[in-house]
């Protein structure tokens, strides 16, 4: 049997191994498998992975009424924090967009990789940051 004269990776465990060695020193997988191999081997690579939890039909609603204010927010939230710093609520301004900046990204990722959680802690992170900035906005330093 040919063996690789380079160091090469093992398709069933991913360890590297040494030049011109006919099997994994790890598993034992042969250096040069056939497709037909490496295919019987996938669907035992990848199990231990934790489960996610994925989107369904029905988890539309569990966004609901939470991302009507957080959707109008995402829109309106420019302008606001013009308005803010107009008003020379700096601090204010900046947490407004960097909260809704980071959980509107947090949301678009946690819809992208259908992981609901991420998604939701998107939605609350955009309603916390803009009743955080309304706080801020509210105080009034004593001169």
């Amino acid at each position: 049997m040919k063996t690789p004269s380079y160091t090469w990776i093992c398709h069933k465990c991913s360890a590297a191994n040494p030049p011109n060695s006919a099997t994994c020193e790890c598993c034992g997988f042969p250096a040069m498998a056939t497709g037909k191999q490496i295919q019987a081997e996938k669907p035992n690579l990848g199990n231990d992975r934790p489960a996610v939890h994925m989107f369904t039909s029905s988890d539309i609603f569990l966004f609901f009424p939470e991302i009507i204010p957080a959707a109008i927010l995402a829109v309106w939230s420019p302008f606001w924090a013009i308005q803010l710093l107009l008003e020379s609520h700096f601090l204010a301004a900046l947490t407004l967009l960097c909260g809704v900046g980071a959980s509107g990204y947090a949301f678009y990722s946690g819809v992208r990789s259908k992981q609901k959680y991420l998604a939701y802690i998107g939605v609350l992170g955009m309603l916390l940051s803009a009743g955080l900035a309304l706080q801020l906005s509210q105080h009034v330093v004593a001169t």
